[in-house]
């Protein structure tokens, strides 16, 4: 994000790298006396290519109004540059070969080649300039020549925090920036939106950009950029808003050189806000969450909220995300003298215990003097009530958000003749980190204060539940299948694929009688695609949602969708899912069931399949390989059930199989930390083959 801006420490660091490039240059001053004609011409073309690279990196300037070509020659000046030091490097093995296969007795035995003298100073060269092109090519280089910043992830992940921190970092280091809400964005004249937020009289576009292109090349020598940050695009209604108006956005700012666009945006809804090929015209990254770190997070966590370490490995994303791991520990704080669970849980367990000791908290700072069992439940159902109120009306509106004075108006109705408590229930709701204030667009071209559900994820689960609780029998009512079908968010549809195989025992795709068919053929027509991808998506969120349902609710049936599905998944994306469900005791899908997979194969076949797809988990840090690995390295764990051991050192022990060494070295180091107490109880387990095979 700093670089996006063009900050100065950014730039100090590229100026750096053409130094120590400049210089190394100037160092080489390559020998080539008494050699063949051939060698003394790739020398002096390594010579000629270093001379071009010095020329130009040394005269670079970097503003930040350039336009992103300016590095072109330089990129491809480097790459000449590189080529010839290759082809010097290649010509002196060849010598080297040819002289050490001469026979003993050969004349030209005895001219054997001179040692390379100019060999170190072409790999400090090459050196230097592989970390200049390195750098160019990191999200931070690119970044630094590029404009417009895309980052996408999880609900809870951080992203908010990460541009809101971007933004106060720009302004103290004295560059310009301005953050807006997604959410404070909808029908009305899109810059018409923008200076609202900003506080200003709608100007129009040419002259707020003047002002922010003026106020970017003046913030420095060398100038800066006006970064402009867009926040959650998913949290715009409706929901078409932004494939129109992001691009026409990105056009507006692209004439003015001191101005660039960061947007962020929930990564389920990527592909509805970015359309045709405006997704290439961003640097676009995922937001890792306390991915790579996990381990250590859920340990502080746990410590702060003065909670025993859990049971189980928690390799579920959502522990990777902040909001989600304090919610989670909240959850399990608030409730009293509750245990850890054991084993693993599903989204609806979590969110119910974080629903109920959140009312409950509510109910009890609302009557803080209550002193009979009978007042308290009096409070925790007026919570309830307005809640639920608030829940109805946001289903109704098709909204995930609705005005302060709505969402008083609601209260007070809920509570009746205790409608004087509308405010104060509001603000505990707030207090406990339930509900948000905050300026958003409230449809009808109106923006002012208010109301929405701080975690999205949990959002979709109330709106979901509260639905279904309407309805006298949800799995018969026609109008609930509707909704879902047609009228509900993707994010509430998400929600049903986890709570509905939980609660109802029937697979979401199944409810709305949807099927996943064969791809139709080009004639079927546009209807037919379309009524095809919607099932394919369907089908995909469902299986990319298994790892957050309980382990009782993957049926026989869950693996048929499971099968019928992987035709059009990834399937490094089909074992990261296994893996993240390998340590569940209770699970159709754990450790033992991705063993019987895999040893149902022939060898080739399973090389060709699973030592392809995992070739390089461990290194995709965000990985649930990686996680299952730094987990297992954190060990011994001697306090855990042995079979949980047992089930998530399967998938370690298969990657042993893997030709890559380096995953090899690092699985076998985590396995001997995990497996340290355990050894005699793997010995008699399906991991013994696997080990005795090592």
């Amino acid at each position: 994000m700093s670089a996006l801006g063009f900050d100065q420490d950014i730039l100090a660091a590229f100026n750096r790298l053409l130094r120590e490039v400049v210089f190394a240059v100037a160092e080489l001053d390559l020998w080539v006396k008494d050699e063949d004609e051939t060698t003394t011409t790739l020398y002096q073309a390594a010579q000629d290519t270093a001379a071009a690279v010095s020329t130009t990196a040394g005269a670079i300037a970097v503003q930040a109004g350039d336009d992103p070509a300016a590095l072109g020659p330089l990129r491809g000046q480097l790459a000449a540059c590189q080529s010839a030091i290759d082809a010097v490097e290649e010509h002196e093995r060849e010598r080297r070969a040819a002289w050490q296969n001469l026979p003993a007795d050969d004349p030209q035995k005895a001219n054997k080649p001179p040692e390379d003298v100019n060999r170190y100073r072409l790999r400090g060269l090459a050196s230097a300039m592989g970390s200049l092109l390195s750098w160019l090519h990191s999200p931070v280089g690119r970044s630094f020549q590029r404009r417009t910043y895309f980052l996408t992830g999880q609900a809870g992940a951080g992203k908010t925090h990460l541009l809101l921190d971007a933004t106060g970092r720009a302004l103290d280091a004295g560059r310009p920036a301005v953050f807006l809400a997604g959410a404070r964005f909808g029908q009305s004249d899109l810059w018409a939106s923008i200076t609202d937020q900003l506080g200003l009289e709608p100007v129009g576009a040419d002259i707020l950009l003047h002002a922010m292109d003026a106020a970017g090349e003046a913030a420095s020598a060398s100038g800066s950029r006006f970064v402009i940050f867009v926040d959650a695009l998913n949290e715009t209604t409706p929901a078409d808003f932004w494939p129109v108006h992001l691009p026409a956005l990105r056009a507006a700012i692209a004439p003015y050189p001191h101005v660039a666009l960061a947007v962020s945006c929930r990564d389920t809804y990527e592909d509805l806000v970015l359309e045709g090929t405006e997704g290439s015209r961003y640097i676009r990254r995922a937001h890792p969450g306390f991915a790579e770190r996990e381990v250590e997070a859920t340990q502080k966590y746990f410590a702060h909220f003065k909670l025993t370490a859990p049971r189980l490995p928690l390799l579920t994303p959502e522990f990777t995300l902040p909001l989600f791991l304090r919610l989670y520990c909240e959850s399990l704080s608030q409730t009293g003298a509750v245990p850890l669970p054991d084993g693993h849980q599903g989204r609806v367990a979590i969110f119910e215990r974080y629903l109920t000791a959140k009312i409950t908290t509510v109910a009890r700072c609302l009557r803080p003097g209550a002193t009979s069992t009978y007042e308290v439940d009096a409070s925790r159902s007026q919570a309830d009530r307005v809640l639920n109120g608030l829940l109805d009306e946001l289903s109704r509106t098709g909204r995930e958000s609705m005005s302060t004075a709505a969402a008083e108006s609601v209260t007070r109705t809920a509570l009746g003749e205790a409608s004087g408590d509308a405010t104060k229930i509001l603000g505990l709701f707030q207090e406990e980190g339930v509900l948000t204030r905050e300026r958003l667009y409230l449809g009808d071209d109106q923006y002012g204060e208010g109301v929405r559900i701080v975690f999205q994820a949990f959002a979709d689960f109330l709106l979901l539940k509260r639905r279904l609780a309407v309805s006298g029998d949800p799995i018969a009512d026609p109008a609930v299948k509707t909704w879902l079908a047609k009228d509900s968010s993707w994010g509430v549809r998400e929600a049903a694929t986890v709570l509905f195989p939980e609660v109802y025992g029937v697979e979401l795709p199944d409810f709305l009688g949807i099927k996943l068919g064969a791809e139709p053929k080009q004639s079927a027509g546009q209807a037919a695609w379309n009524r095809h991808q919607r099932a394919r998506q369907l089908h995909l969120s469902l299986i990319t949602n298994l790892p957050y349902r309980d382990s009782q609710a993957i049926s026989q049936r869950t693996v048929d969708l499971l099968n019928a599905a992987q035709r059009y998944m990834l399937r490094g994306e089909f074992y990261r899912m296994l893996f993240t469900l390998a340590p569940q005791p209770a699970n159709r899908l754990n450790g033992d069931g991705l063993h019987r997979y895999l040893l149902g194969m022939r060898m080739p076949q399973r090389d060709s399949d699973f030592g392809f797809a995992t070739y390089r988990e461990l290194s995709e840090g965000y990985s649930p390989a990686a996680r299952l690995a730094r987990w297992a390295a954190a060990g011994p764990y001697p306090a855990y059930q042995p079979e949980v051991i047992e089930l998530a050192s399967i998938p370690l022990c298969w990657l042993l199989s893997s030709p890559n060494r380096f995953m090899r070295d690092w699985v076998t180091k985590a396995l001997v930390q995990l497996l340290r107490g355990h050894l005699d109880v793997m010995r008699a387990s399906a991991l013994r083959p696997l080990l005795d095979r090592r």
